[in-house]
């Protein structure tokens, strides 16, 4: 892939999810097509601007991630929740790449955001995800300045930090794959 004319901001921020069933219920398919969609269209966009960035001196990329990439085992959303770890794991070690050369990497880990996404992922009933439901507008503003700040991550809401953090304290890997599969079962 090559870019015919300098990019200054890329915003990696297409994806979709399969939510609520385990893997071996997926539709054929489905797994390869999220993972292209999720992490190798990303990794592919970023390489395509990245060195004429550096070469620069100047550039931002903002590469949308998700809590779930931090909730690892992840009840029920085995490809989306890899796919996201992907795109933190990614993000960050780029950040560390770009160190110097006035370019930046951020990832955006929204939670649960206001958006058609869960529908398209197949969850018709968010009600146990409402409590940390945020609309669009704040997390899209949260993302836009932790980029042009330069800053390495974002984690938007108060709720989504705290999950964060608890995530480094959960009790056990299985604990932590079945609390997060309640809040998403179908």
């Amino acid at each position: 892939m090559t870019v015919e004319a300098p990019i200054d901001y890329l915003v990696n921020n297409a994806a979709f999810g399969i939510v609520g069933i385990p893997l071996q219920q997926y539709a054929q398919g489905d797994l390869s097509r999220m993972v292209q969609v999720n992490v190798t269209a990303l990794a592919e966009l970023t390489e395509a601007c990245v060195r004429d960035m550096v070469a620069r001196g100047s550039g931002r990329i903002l590469n949308v991630s998700s809590i779930s990439g931090y909730v690892v085992p992840h009840g029920v959303e085995c490809g989306y929740a890899a796919s996201k770890a992907f795109v933190v794991s990614f993000s960050e070690c780029l950040a560390q790449d770009l160190r110097g050369t006035g370019v930046t990497c951020t990832h955006l880990a929204p939670g649960p955001t206001r958006t058609e996404f869960f529908d398209t992922a197949g969850l018709t009933d968010t009600r146990r995800l409402e409590p940390m439901m945020m609309d669009a507008a704040p997390v899209a503003r949260a993302g836009y300045e932790a980029m042009m700040a330069g800053k390495p991550a974002c984690i938007p809401g108060v709720a989504n930090k705290l999950m964060r953090a608890m995530m480094r304290f959960a009790p056990s890997r299985r604990f932590t794959a079945l609390a997060s599969g309640m809040a998403v079962r179908r």
